[in-house]
């Protein structure tokens, strides 16, 4: 339940603040560094779990004002580019990620006409 709280206690266990962690993702993406800023007021509290056992499986009202669009990625085959050429040959000389890239294009197109329609 703290986690709920402060998901940066993670990262205490490592060892790294908050602001030790967010200032050294900042110098990486080439921000300039941020001051600590001061803490602010705590949010409302969470309900602890034991106290809504009863309700824990339903969504509340809160999930039906969710509105989303589902779209596929510019880039559906992504991760075959980062992992670059597999190390299978096609009997017609094509490498297997080609085949495997036209497939997530296709299912990625198929996939956001389905939840779409």
């Amino acid at each position: 339940e703290r986690f709920d709280e402060d998901p940066f206690l993670i990262f205490a266990w490592r060892g790294r603040d908050k602001d030790e962690l967010l200032g050294g993702l900042r110098s990486r993406r080439g921000g300039p560094p941020r001051r600590a800023a001061p803490h602010a007021a705590a949010g409302p509290q969470a309900v602890p779990l034991a106290e809504q056992l009863d309700s824990f499986w339903r969504s509340g009202p809160a999930l039906a004002e969710l509105r989303v669009s589902p779209r596929a990625s510019e880039v559906p085959d992504a991760l075959l580019r980062e992992l670059g050429p597999a190390p299978v040959e096609l009997g017609d000389g094509r490498n297997l990620d080609e085949l495997l890239a036209t497939a997530y294009a296709t299912l990625a197109e198929q996939a956001e006409r389905a939840a779409l329609d």
